[in-house]
């Protein structure tokens, strides 16, 4: 092309320049292995003066195809990377080698930062080591690496109940949180709640919901964790408030009531002189309010012939075989005397 390889001043002097591209197969000298040999640019990427490729042209020239382009001990055609002497497997074809892949035979992982066995693409936390892989809120984003392990808008540091969505405080240190405690101010772990409302008998003035305080029953001596035990206002077989259950008043009221009687057929010559509650109305009244307290033989049904016989019976002073013959309805879960006289006896003041 008129351009020498070489120039130094001499050559300058003359008006020539030096030639960028001696073998002029358009890479230039700087980037070519093969310089002064035209091979269309071909690579010796080991340097071991052997070009990578060689066609016949190549050949004529007097070189020979390397067939081992980087070195490596391992020929191009058997190495996934032969340009590359650190690489030469590719088992599952992600592009990654063996060499460099943590998982060589999942082509969809390749890395695995936090050597928790778990690769960055399905790691819930990829820079984070957290083999099982926990995920309380569902949000991609494990618990090691999550501030708000379920979501529920408190920040773990702050929540007494970091995996529990529904709880985040514990105001009175016992383990229950504040929105299930029934008692969030004052610690029961064993959420004692004998009468069953929204308070547990920690918190709760009237743990069995008579309608007498506790603090009003252990000054009567009279039990504050049962219903059934208190001088006055909760239920009481003593119907007519007279304080005694009688048989020809309070067991006979029970009978008839049970039996439908209402008005002055109900509570004629059946209610004690000395009764407080004697009004027809007020005995119905208090007798359909307590109806499912009348099934005392615990067959689902208040009966005349079974309930009320039994009531009248025990009144009388019958006992055993003479309390519960023939007097109990099928399939009740109370049939023997004892759990009957158990059950009449809770509802009968002082007994």
């Amino acid at each position: 092309d008129g351009q020498p390889n070489d120039c130094d001043s001499d050559c300058a002097a003359l008006g020539m320049t030096a030639d960028l591209d001696d073998d002029n197969d358009g890479v230039v000298d700087t980037a070519d292995a093969f310089a002064l040999i035209s091979l269309d640019g071909r690579l010796d990427t080991d340097g071991d003066g052997y070009p990578d490729d060689c066609d016949s042209a190549c050949q004529a020239t007097g070189l020979l195809a390397d067939a081992d382009d980087d070195n490596d001990g391992v020929i191009d055609e058997s190495d996934a990377f032969p340009k590359d002497p650190a690489a030469t497997k590719d088992s599952d074809n992600d592009g990654v080698s063996d060499e460099s892949d943590a998982f060589p035979e999942d082509p969809s992982e390749s890395q695995d930062v936090d050597s928790d066995g778990a690769g960055n693409n399905s790691d819930n936390c990829p820079l984070v080591a957290n083999v099982a892989q926990l995920d309380t809120d569902k949000d991609n984003q494990g618990d090691v690496c999550d501030n708000d392990d379920d979501n529920d808008g408190v920040d773990d540091e702050s929540d007494a109940f970091p995996i529990n969505a529904n709880e985040s405080l514990d105001t009175d240190l016992d383990g229950v949180g504040d929105n299930a405690d029934n008692c969030p101010l004052v610690a029961n772990l064993d959420q004692r709640n004998t009468d069953g409302d929204a308070q547990g008998d920690a918190c709760d003035a009237d743990d069995d919901n008579d309608g007498s305080s506790d603090d009003q029953e252990l000054a009567d001596g009279t039990d504050p964790l049962d219903r059934f035990s208190c001088n006055r206002g909760c239920f009481s077989f003593d119907v007519d408030e007279s304080l005694a259950a009688q048989p020809l008043t309070d067991g006979l009221l029970v009978i008839r009531y049970l039996f439908g009687f209402s008005g002055d057929a109900l509570v004629s010559g059946a209610v004690d002189g000395a009764a407080s509650r004697g009004d027809a109305g007020g005995i119905e009244t208090y007798l359909k309010s307590a109806e499912a307290q009348l099934d005392i033989d615990g067959d689902g049904e208040a009966g005349p012939l079974t309930d009320g016989l039994l009531l009248i019976r025990y009144l009388f002073g019958f006992s055993g075989e003479a309390l519960v013959a023939g007097a109990v309805g099928e399939g009740a879960q109370r049939q023997n005397s004892d759990d009957i006289v158990a059950y009449i006896e809770a509802r009968i003041p002082g007994t």
